[in-house]
């Protein structure tokens, strides 16, 4: 999924009430930076070298987490507090399932293995 794909999923959830462009790729990039930090360990592009057309890293069925994230973002500008409540509830259900997904499917390599052991 591109941030283009995230920004037209963001328009049919909340039609007309994108905020300015830089500022949805802002908050997509820092969204981006902290999966990649916190989860996957990629390197992240600099910021000047983030584009909407950059693939994201979270796969179906857990990408809906970034228009949600960005969702609750234009609702905090907004301060409509009880709709950021309920949008960055949704993100977090989805941020926990597919952070559980990946610890499961990416185990790290194991580095020690155990030989010589009769039971």
């Amino acid at each position: 999924m591109t941030g283009m794909q995230v920004l037209q999923m963001l328009g049919e959830m909340r039609p007309g009430s994108l905020d300015p462009v830089q500022q949805v790729q802002g908050w997509l990039y820092a969204l981006e930076a902290r999966i990649r930090a916190e989860v996957t360990g990629e390197e992240m592009p600099a910021p000047e070298a983030f584009t909407m057309e950059h693939e994201l890293c979270v796969p179906a069925p857990y990408a809906h987490l970034y228009a949600w994230y960005l969702c609750a973002q234009a609702d905090l500008a907004r301060g409509e507090a009880a709709r950021y409540n309920n949008s960055v509830t949704v993100f977090n259900d989805l941020y926990e399932g597919y952070t559980a997904w990946h610890t499961r499917t990416h185990l790290p390599a194991q580095k020690h293995h155990v030989t010589g052991i009769k039971g």
